[in-house]
């Protein structure tokens, strides 16, 4: 019968192949449980075996230290549902799969609710013990024994003849650390002292009960000594869990993919219904809607000093597959295509000397001007000097509940690439209104906007009032004199319909474009008149004399301050 932590744990590394080892990958893992079990610095085990930790305690903080894990886990699904990103196995389930060394790692809603009943279990464990232990001392003191005016019963008699007393004495041993109060009541009455007695009469008034079996039903379903062993069993076997590692990198690529999008990539049709990813194969996974670029997956090529690099995920132009129609991991990469380079760790004994031998591998990888590399580590190494320089970057702590996650998707969109096939449109109210608002500082700003996105043909200015003209930043004024009556012929609710009408043509042409409207007409009003235009999904609204983003802040600071 497994009671501690440490008796769990060789459990399921006998019995189920539980890969959980201190050294390398699994130390940060390692780490978060001991700080959840309060241990000691020292060796794990030992900790766990000299801090008496039980098994229920022991595996509440495995469930704690995979909650990034099954994040991760549910966000790789979600990107499946909207793209056929792996192999879907069922066309009317949500399930898909990716092979890895010849295993099957399946991605399925029904894993991550079987964690979900684990974790709701656990959390409810002591509850639904508690809850039962009641109704036990209810129905013996109520049903069992005050029809015979017996009282509760004889505290001197040794019950474990009874298999309902017997299983919650083991249960009593097991979990006496974890609930010392719960057994309070049993203790004195029925499991505690020296019982050496018994009575058969009154032992089959309990057993001999109508309601008996049913009872007994739930004493071994709450208090079994073996739900902690099932529910661990059940555990370990999760994908995320099991494959944990394996699903950190997919959930890499899945980030990058959603970010890329944004951006004018569209995932890579699978013709024949298979993953179009598979752990450690090429691939190429996205194509730009208006460009050469691709996004290509494990790609082998060989650096500018001759190396041979094999990198997560790459951004290229020009990438070729040889001969034509060949499999995709004949794809050929020239470094001064490549740019940039998104490499995923999980170390947490990630040395400054590793991670400066893989920058330098990999810069010489890329373009090499305008060429990135950027790595992501699931932990936080504290003596790992930062990396964050315009060519080079390592973000760590990158996960659903860590704090470099925000960091590599702003890192993803501040990318040289991804600003360069980037489609910005801007859209100036130009009404006498606008006047005061429409300065310098927005001159200026919508000029380096321009200079940065012009060259590749990606930057569109317009003003719009009566009607919608294109502008340069240096002819921005406020000098049109708009009227709030319908009946007038300069009435602003017609510019605003004319703006609208060049919007769809816009998105009719480029899809993805990013589009910034700036007026000091509140978007509602927008809403109303743009009536039968379904895209403000699309548009970002921004009013000066309110909320503006926090790109903006520095042209109207005081009225952002103030009125958000």
């Amino acid at each position: 019968m497994i009671k501690t932590a440490v008796e769990l744990h060789k459990f399921l590394v006998q019995n189920e192949s539980f890969d959980f080892r201190p050294e390398g990958r699994d130390l940060g893992l390692y780490n978060a449980i001991k700080l959840e079990l309060a241990l000691p610095p020292g060796e794990f085990l030992k900790a766990m075996d000299e801090n008496n930790v039980s098994a229920e305690r022991y595996l509440h903080a495995l469930l704690d230290a995979a909650k990034p894990l099954s994040q991760m886990y549910l966000e790789i699904l979600a990107y499946c549902e909207k793209a056929n990103f792996l192999q879907s196995k069922n066309g009317a389930k949500v399930e898909w799969s990716i092979k890895s060394n010849g295993d099957d790692i399946d991605f399925m809603i029904e894993k991550f609710r079987c964690y979900s009943g684990v974790v709701n279990t656990i959390s409810k464990f002591e509850a639904a013990m508690g809850d039962t232990k009641n109704e036990v001392m209810n129905w013996l003191a109520h049903d069992v024994f005050a029809p015979f005016n017996s009282g509760l019963t004889n505290t001197s008699l040794n019950w474990q003849n009874v298999e309902m007393f017997k299983i919650l004495e083991e249960a009593r041993v097991s979990y006496q650390g974890c609930f010392p109060n719960l057994w309070q009541g049993l203790n004195r009455l029925y499991l505690g002292g020296e019982r050496i007695s018994s009575d058969r009469a009154m032992e089959r008034m309990v057993t001999d009960h109508l309601g008996y079996h049913a009872m007994l039903k739930k004493v071994k379903t709450v208090f079994d000594s073996r739900r902690i062993e099932n529910l661990a069993r059940d555990f370990v076997q999760l994908p995320f869990w099991k494959f944990r590692w394996q699903v950190y990198e997919i959930w890499g690529v899945t980030k990058t993919l959603v970010e890329f999008e944004k951006c004018g990539f569209k995932l890579v049709s699978s013709s024949n219904g298979h993953a179009l990813a598979e752990l450690g194969q090429t691939v190429i996974l996205a194509t730009n809607l208006s460009s050469e670029y691709a996004l290509v997956y494990q790609p082998r090529y060989t650096n500018r000093t001759g190396m041979s690099v094999h990198p997560d995920l790459v951004v290229a132009e020009n990438v070729k597959v040889e001969p034509a129609g060949a499999a995709p991991e004949n794809v050929i990469i020239e470094p001064v295509d490549v740019a940039l380079i998104v490499e995923s760790k999980q170390r947490v004994g990630l040395t400054d000397k590793h991670v400066s031998e893989v920058f330098d591998k990999y810069s010489s990888g890329v373009e090499e001007d305008g060429g990135q590399v950027v790595i992501i580590n699931y932990d936080n190494v504290s003596a790992c000097t930062a990396i964050d320089e315009s060519k080079k970057k390592l973000i760590q702590d990158v996960h659903p509940t860590g704090v470099g996650e925000s960091k590599f998707v702003s890192c993803l969109h501040n990318s040289n690439i991804f600003q360069k096939l980037v489609n910005e449109i801007w859209y100036v109210d130009i009404s006498m209104s606008m006047n005061e608002l429409i300065g310098n500082k927005l001159r200026g700003f919508l000029e380096l906007r321009r200079a940065k996105f012009e060259q590749f043909g990606r930057f569109n200015l317009f003003g719009f009032a009566e009607k919608v003209d294109q502008k340069l930043p240096s002819n921005l004024i406020g000098n049109v004199e708009m009227s709030n009556d319908p009946e007038e012929e300069n009435w602003e609710g017609k510019g605003i319909r004319e703006l609208f009408k060049h919007i769809k043509s816009e998105l009719s042409n480029n899809p993805r474009a990013k589009i910034r409207v700036i007026s000091d007409i509140a978007s509602g009003t927008f809403e109303s008149l743009g009536a039968g235009f379904n895209f403000f999904s699309e548009i970002e609204f921004v009013n000066p004399t309110g909320t503006v983003p926090s790109d903006m802040h520095e042209i109207w600071p005081l009225k952002s301050q103030v009125d958000s």
